[in-house]
């Protein structure tokens, strides 16, 4: 999903947020939303492309550091 996008006639940046219900399922659609940026980057030389993906983390990873910080 889009969160955020912003751009001139000459830039333009997309902001998405990843979502699913199992880090492989996260990881798979991390890897396709790389592979249309390398398509972009592919279909037009002269366009610099960054692909950028931050880290996941579980929600069960949140939850398990909430309950250790709260002793």
């Amino acid at each position: 999903m889009i969160t955020d996008m912003s751009g001139t006639a000459a830039t333009a940046e997309l902001t998405f947020i990843l979502r699913d219900f199992e880090l492989d399922g996260l990881a798979a659609k991390g890897a396709l939303l790389e592979q249309v940026c390398a398509t972009v980057q592919a279909s037009e030389p002269r366009a610099q492309i960054t692909c950028e993906i931050a880290p996941a983390i579980s929600q069960h990873a949140l939850l398990a550091r909430k309950r250790h910080d709260s002793g």
